[in-house]
């Protein structure tokens, strides 16, 4: 059951490097990434209430789909908005980020260990609600020039 949950996942990822992308190129980078942020939250809520497998399949696949698209769209956001001298060292940092991010995700798992995995999945979910941030991001300068 844990794999055929991780593969509909990984299918959701697949569809969403797919389906997000294409919506960042035609409606701009910012709002789909705000709207993937916010949607993968809630959905990610949503897995630790899921009441039975066939719910928490579909989640989890909504889950894939959003956190690459998320993931995509945001990085295609940083790397459009600085200059190509310093795109190298922004992509690293955004991988530390990510690094730093699954490390104090493992160390909460070994903290919470005796609690059950929806508690823990409601609490990683957190790590996904940085919509805020959006707030203080601006469009693509280089979506704007292709599409205004």
């Amino acid at each position: 059951l844990k794999e055929l949950v991780q593969t509909i996942l990984l299918v959701g990822q697949t569809a969403g490097g797919v389906i997000c992308t294409s919506f960042a190129d035609k409606y701009g980078r910012r709002p789909v990434a705000l709207l993937t942020n916010f949607l993968l939250g809630a959905c990610s809520m949503a897995v630790a209430y899921a009441p039975n497998i066939y719910v928490l399949i579909v989640f989890r696949f909504l889950c894939g789909l959003l956190q690459q698209g998320a993931n995509l769209v945001s990085y295609t956001l940083l790397i459009e908005h600085v200059k190509s001298q310093h795109r190298q060292v922004c992509a690293v940092l955004r991988g530390v980020n990510w690094s730093f991010t699954i490390i104090v995700l493992a160390l909460l798992a070994y903290i919470m260990r005796d609690e059950s995995w929806r508690t823990f999945q409601m609490v990683a979910a957190l790590f996904a609600c940085n919509v805020f941030l959006g707030f203080f991001v601006y469009e693509s300068p280089r979506w704007l020039i292709a599409n205004k």
